[in-house]
């Protein structure tokens, strides 16, 4: 037993017991926790905001603070509208009904009644009195008839021919246009009036009023008629065709008043409402200025806005819309190129990152309008300008790599967008800097490279404004000088503060960037001087291994950095 030597003590089985498992260190729990969280911030950096409280003045009130418009508004001027809509409603055309068969509804009424009254005389088996004879009479032509009249008629046993004179002298005035008095047509002599024929209701407008008559001119014309047609019948007889013809003469144009008052209606129903429009950032009333009809009008609208609008329905709908655009940056894009092997702390940073940038351009917002109170002068776009939209950009090509710093632009573009009022301009204006920052920063090996990178942004924040300014032909004017300016100062903002944050991020993240391996590779490092003096030929090896692989990395496109640092 010696030979093989000493046995080995059996050893002893450690019974597996329950192990405490970090939620943290659940990739897919981790990233969905931290999904939410993202999402969350962001939704509620970016949601719409509206005023708590909107001074409830009065008409004469003295204003005590500036108030300005928060988004573009419609408002209806409701004076214009009530007085176009009282404009439309005189211009409606009143309705007249126009009895085109009135002169043969007479005719055939009168005939009847003759007739009736002659068979009446004729039948001896009638006995009916006089008086009745004159009831029935003026009940069918529904009239009033005397009794010397209603003689005449009698003693000529109400003959077809007197039946004839009567309806000769009707005919003509029944067939024209009769009103009772033409007075009820003064306040439509100017707009005219609208002709309904009772028989086929085809309508036509009749602006020339001139035409129409009314009872007293028909009946004037009646007595005038029978001068020529009559002229043969006793004196009796005559007088009482006149004065029956002419209480037979009726209008054959009335007004319908329900049919013009519900068209009236309409008109002023289908009135457009009069707007005036109020512009995101317009003053609606500064301190110390009265309120006047127009300013109260405003301000009713924006109280109206803020209890008609609900900021936590609209937050839920960001919240949902960002949840969708980063759920694809934290999980399609990095999974669909295999070399992307993200851990937790890189989806942190990514996600503060994320955060950061909402921040810094919810911040610019709020300093744009606080600024532009202070001078205005300078117009308020020129501060968003000024933004370092291409920080995150440049972040996260050091410490991660570029293509996630593209990817990152994509979605800083979007966030960016929806905050800015979905403006196109606020989405490729980051979108842009951002990748031309981004692609500046590859394999950065001198933190002067990141100046660099700042100043080539702002140049081509710079091209991007001018592109801006050509499209909304407003290029030649101090609105443009000064967007340009800034333009050009965010980029170059964008390289200093990038500067600050990259050994932060070192610090706080433990990632190795290139500026991080320049300063291992510092061959005044105290584990290379020690390697120097007591293994100089150590010392001369490793150098030229790194010198080797420093140009075999550079042939093939890889980090030589890296490498060179790595054979140290």
């Amino acid at each position: 037993m010696a030979l093989f030597g000493k046995r080995k003590k059996p050893s002893k089985l450690i019974e597996p017991g329950p192990q405490k498992v970090s939620l943290l260190k659940q990739p897919v729990l981790y990233k969905g926790l931290l999904l939410l969280a993202t999402c969350l911030i962001i939704a509620s950096l970016i949601s719409p905001r509206i005023p708590s409280t909107v001074p409830s003045y009065k008409v004469g009130d003295v204003s005590d603070q500036n108030i300005k418009a928060l988004q573009d508004l419609l408002i209806e001027d409701t004076a214009s509208t009530t007085a176009k809509r009282l404009e439309n409603e005189g211009k409606s055309s009143s309705i007249y009904d126009f009895d085109a068969d009135a002169s043969e509804e007479v005719r055939n009424r009168v005939g009847a009644t003759f007739k009736h009254l002659r068979t009446i005389l004729e039948d001896s088996a009638e006995k009916r009195s006089m008086d009745e004879l004159r009831v029935i009479f003026g009940e069918n032509l529904e009239i009033d008839v005397t009794d010397k009249h209603f003689k005449s008629f009698a003693t000529n046993r109400f003959g077809s021919n007197v039946a004839e004179f009567i309806t000769s002298l009707i005919d003509d005035p029944l067939s024209e246009k009769v009103v009772v008095d033409k007075a009820v047509l003064q306040s439509d002599r100017i707009k005219g009036i609208t002709i309904r024929s009772v028989q086929t209701q085809e309508e036509f407008l009749l602006n020339d009023l001139s035409s129409i008559r009314d009872l007293e001119e028909m009946k004037a014309e009646v007595r005038k008629s029978a001068e020529t047609k009559l002229k043969r019948l006793s004196r009796s007889l005559r007088s009482a065709v006149v004065t029956t013809a002419q209480q037979l003469i009726r209008p054959t144009l009335t007004v319908n008043k329900n049919e013009t008052q519900a068209r009236k209606l309409t008109a002023r129903d289908s009135t457009n409402p009069v707007y005036f429009t109020l512009k995101k950032g317009e003053m609606i009333i500064r301190e110390g200025d009265r309120v006047t009809e127009e300013i109260f009008l405003k301000l009713q609208t924006l109280n109206q806005m803020k209890q008609e609008t609900n900021p936590l329905i609209s937050t839920i709908g960001i919240f949902l819309l960002v949840l969708m655009i980063v759920s694809l940056f934290y999980t399609f894009f990095p999974g669909s190129i295999r070399r992307f092997n993200l851990k937790g702390k890189d989806y942190l940073l990514l996600s503060l990152v994320l955060v950061a940038m909402v921040m810094i351009i919810n911040a610019s917002t709020f300093l744009s309008g606080a600024i532009g109170k202070a001078f205005p002068i300078v117009p308020t776009d020129a501060f968003l300008y000024g933004t370092p939209f291409a920080l995150g950009a440049i972040l996260i090509a050091i410490v991660l790599n570029v293509e996630l710093a593209a990817m990152f632009s994509v979605v800083l573009a979007i966030m960016s967008g929806i905050l800015l009022e979905n403006q196109l301009r606020f989405f490729v204006y980051p979108f842009i800097a951002s990748i031309v920052a981004a692609q500046q920063v590859v394999l950065c090996k001198e933190r002067s490279t990141l100046i660099r990178a700042g100043l080539i942004t702002g140049l081509v924040n710079v091209l991007l404004i001018l592109c801006f300014a050509i499209i909304e032909q407003n290029l030649f004017n101090f609105e443009a000088l000064f967007h340009l300016s800034f333009g050009f100062l965010g980029g170059v903002l964008t390289g200093v503060i990038a500067t600050g944050f990259v050994p932060l991020i070192e610090i706080t993240f433990d990632y190795t960037t290139n500026i991080k391996l320049l300063e291992i590779a510092d061959l005044n490092q105290p584990l290379l001087k020690d390697l120097r003096i007591k293994a100089p030929g150590t010392y001369q090896h490793s150098i030229m291994v790194g010198n080797l692989v420093d140009a075999a990395a550079d042939a093939v496109g890889a980090n030589s950095l890296l490498a060179r640092v790595s054979a140290y």
